[in-house]
C-alpha cells in the first residue's frame, strides 16, 4: 500500500514537469514539437500497458503505476535534452514588463480553474462515498477510457491555440473569433462518431487494456459520451 501511495505521488510530480516541458514548446508555436512528445507519451503508455498484460502477464496496480511513472520520466528526460539540443548557447533574458499583458488576461481565468478542479474533485469524493470502492475504480476507468478517445478535440486546441494568442496580440478579434468557432465547429462534428465508435469498441478497447476481468459497461459509457458532445455545445456561447 505505501509503495503504490509513492509511485502515485512520483507519477504526479513527474508527469506535471513533463506536461510543462511539452506547454513549453506550444508556447514557442512549435507545435509540431509539442504534439510529437504529446503522441509519444500516449503510444509508450498503451505499448507498456499491452507489454504487461498480454507480454509479460504480470498486471496488477503496482506494474502499471510503475509503468507510469517510468513512461512520465522517459517524456521529461526527453523533453529536457531536446530543449538543451535547440537552445543551448541562447542567451536567457527575463523580462517581467512584457508579462502585463498576459497577466491581466490569466488572472480571471484562475477562480474559474480553481472552480472547475473543486468541483471535478468534489464530484469524485461523492463518488467514493456514495459507491462502493470497485464501483468508483470501473467508472473512473470507463471515464479516463472515453476521455482519451475524445482527446482528438485536444489536438485541435493544441493546434489553434498559438494562432489565437498571437492574433489576441495583434488586436485582431475577428480572427479570434473566427478560429475559436471553426475549432468548435469541427470538434462538434467529430464528436458525434467519435461518441457512437466508442460505445461500439469501448468494451473491447477496455479489455484489451485492463484484462477481461474488469467490467465494462456499454451504457455508463454511452452517458458519458453524450455528456462529452454536451460540454462540447456548452462552448458555442
Amino acid at each position: 500500500y505505501n509503495k503504490n501511495l509513492i509511485l502515485i505521488a512520483t507519477y504526479f510530480v513527474l508527469c506535471s514537469w513533463s506536461t510543462f516541458s511539452i506547454e513549453f514548446f506550444r508556447g514557442l508555436t512549435r507545435l509540431k514539437t509539442s504534439t510529437f512528445f504529446v503522441l509519444l507519451r500516449t503510444v509508450l503508455i498503451s505499448a507498456s500497458l499491452v507489454t504487461l498484460a498480454y507480454g509479460i502477464n504480470i498486471l496488477n496496480l503496482y506494474t502499471v503505476l510503475l509503468c507510469y511513472c517510468l513512461v512520465e520520466f522517459c517524456v521529461l528526460l526527453s523533453t529536457i535534452l531536446y530543449i538543451f539540443y535547440v537552445f543551448y548557447g541562447t542567451k536567457i533574458v527575463v523580462d517581467f514588463n512584457s508579462l502585463k499583458d498576459h497577466f491581466s488576461f490569466a488572472l480571471p481565468l484562475i477562480p474559474y480553474t480553481v472552480m472547475s478542479w473543486a468541483n471535478i474533485g468534489l464530484s469524485r469524493i461523492i463518488l467514493n462515498h456514495l459507491m462502493a470502492l470497485k464501483d468508483a475504480a470501473i467508472y473512473g476507468f470507463n471515464y479516463s477510457v472515453v476521455t482519451k478517445i475524445f482527446f482528438l478535440n485536444t489536438v485541435i486546441g493544441y493546434i489553434i491555440y498559438p494562432y489565437i494568442s498571437r492574433f489576441w496580440g495583434e488586436n485582431n478579434s475577428e480572427k479570434v473569433k473566427t478560429y475559436l468557432q471553426k475549432g468548435i465547429n469541427v470538434g462538434i462534428v467529430l464528436s458525434f462518431p467519435m461518441a457512437s465508435g466508442t460505445i461500439i469498441t469501448a468494451p473491447t478497447i477496455v479489455s484489451i487494456l485492463a484484462g477481461s476481468n474488469f467490467t465494462a459497461d456499454r451504457i455508463l459509457i454511452a452517458i458519458i459520451s453524450v455528456s462529452m458532445i454536451f460540454q462540447l455545445l456548452s462552448n458555442i456561447h
